[in-house]
C-alpha cells in the first residue's frame, strides 16, 4: 500500500493542489490509525509510546511526570538510524539508542495518531482494572489475579443490577460489551455508577477514585470535543493527575492509552489541531462503518481475490461519503448531553479558553 500511498503524499505536499478557484498547499497529518497500525507504519512495534521515545520506567517516574513528555517520535530519525545500520544489526544496538524501533519504517509521514473515541474505551478499561484491583486488595498490577477476577465479576453483577451497566462481559463479535457510550455514561457518573462500583472499597480510595474519575472525565471530553481549549490549563490538570495517580498508586500500570492522555493530549490539541479538541480527528466515523464494511464484503463484493474484494468495498463507501449525497441527507442535530451543574462541569469550563 505504502509503495502507491507514498510517492502521491510527497507529490501533493510539496505541489500542492490545483483547483478551479487557484492553487492550495497541503500539509498531511496521519492520525487515523490504531497503535498496531501505527507501529506497523512507523517502525516503533517494541515502543511504549508512539508519540514520545519514553521508555517503561520513565512513563512511571513522577520526575518525568513533571517535567513533561515532549512528542519527538520522528520518522526521519528513524529512517536515518536505518542509513547509518544495516536492518539485520540493528537489532544488536543497545535499546536506548533503538527507542523501541524494530523495523524500518514504511511510511515517509510522522504518525500522530490521536485515537479520541479509543482514548475513551482504553482509559476506560484502565479504570476499571484499577477498581478490581483496589476492591480484591490486590496492590499488584495483575489483571488475570484470581482475587481480581473474583471482584471483577461481583463488581460487572452489581454494575448490571444497579446501573444496567453491561462493562468487560465477552462479546460474542469479538471484544467486550463496553461501548464508548457505556463508557461516556460511567465518567459521567450516571446512576451512580462510582458508588455502586466502589461499593466495598475503603473510604479513603474512594475519595481518591472520585478525584481521578472526575479528572480523566473532564480530559476526555474536552480531548474529543471541537471547542477552542486553553492549552496550558489543560496541562496543569494532565500533570496534576498524571502525578496524582503515581503517588496515589505506584503500583499500578501506565497504560499507553492513558500515558497519551495525560502526557500528550495537550499537546495534540495544541501544536496539531489549533487550540481545538480532536472531533474532527475522531474515529467514530470509521468506527460506525464496520457494520457496513462486513454487509458490503459479504454481499456485495467480488470473492475472486482479495484485491477485488478490498476494491469493491473502497468503491461503494466512496459512493456512500459522495459530497452531494452527503449534502442531501437529512441531519438530525444531536442533542446536548444533560450534565449537572457539577464539579466536572464548572472544571470543564473553566478550562475552555476565553477567545471563542
Amino acid at each position: 500500500m505504502n509503495t502507491i500511498v507514498n510517492p502521491q503524499t510527497d507529490h501533493i505536499i510539496q505541489d500542492g493542489l490545483s483547483l478551479i478557484g487557484g492553487h492550495a498547499q497541503v500539509e498531511i497529518v496521519r492520525s487515523l490509525f490504531d497503535t498496531k497500525m501505527a507501529g506497523l507504519l512507523d517502525g516503533a512495534g517494541g515502543a511504549s509510546c508512539h508519540l514520545c521515545t519514553a521508555t517503561d520506567s520513565q512513563i512511571k517516574s513522577l520526575e518525568w511526570a513533571h517535567s513533561g513528555f515532549p512528542i519527538n517520535r520522528l520518522i526521519s530519525d528513524a529512517r536515518q538510524l536505518f542509513e547509518e545500520v544495516d536492518e539485520e544489526d540493528y537489532l544488536k544496538l543497545p535499546s536506548n539508542q533503538r527507542v523501541g524501533i524494530t523495523h524500518q519504517p514504511t511510511s515517509n509521514i510522522d504518525i500522530i495518531a490521536a485515537s479520541p473515541l479509543h482514548a475513551y474505551l482504553c482509559v476506560f478499561r484502565w479504570f476499571m482494572l484499577l477498581i478490581y484491583h483496589l476492591d480484591a486488595g490486590h496492590k499488584v498490577w495483575a489483571p488475570s489475579n484470581s482475587k481480581v477476577n473474583f471482584s471483577k465479576k461481583r463488581v460487572r453483577a452489581i454494575l448490571q443490577e444497579r446501573c444496567n451497566f453491561s462493562v468487560d462481559i465477552p462479546s460474542s463479535q469479538g471484544g467486550t460489551s463496553t461501548t464508548g457510550n457505556i463508557a461516556r455514561d460511567c465518567f459521567l457518573n450516571k446512576r451512580d455508577f462510582l458508588t455502586w462500583a466502589t461499593s466495598s472499597i475503603n473510604p479513603s480510595d474512594k475519595i481518591s477514585l472520585e478525584k481521578i474519575q472526575t479528572n480523566l472525565s473532564v480530559l476526555l471530553r474536552l480531548l474529543n470535543s471541537g471547542d477552542l481549549i486553553n492549552c496550558d490549563k489543560m496541562q496543569e490538570l494532565c500533570k496534576e493527575t498524571y502525578e496524582f495517580i503515581l503517588i496515589e498508586y505506584p503500583w499500578a500500570s501506565i497504560t499507553p492509552s492513558l500515558h497519551k492522555l495525560l502526557a500528550h493530549s495537550f499537546q495534540l490539541i495544541g501544536a496539531y489541531n489549533n487550540g481545538k479538541g480532536l472531533q474532527n480527528l475522531s474515529e467514530e466515523c470509521l468506527e460506525s462503518c464496520n457494520k457496513f464494511v462486513r454487509r458490503y464484503r459479504e454481499n456485495l463484493a467480488r470473492k475472486t481475490s482479495f484485491t477485488d474484494n478490498v476494491r469493491d468495498i473502497l468503491v461503494r463507501l466512496l459512493c456512500c461519503s459522495d459530497p452531494i449525497l452527503v449534502q442531501n441527507r437529512l441531519m438530525h442535530a444531536k442533542k446536548k448531553r444533560d450534565v449537572a451543574n457539577s464539579l466536572q462541569e464548572i472544571l470543564y469550563n473553566s478550562i475552555l479558553s476565553d477567545d471563542l
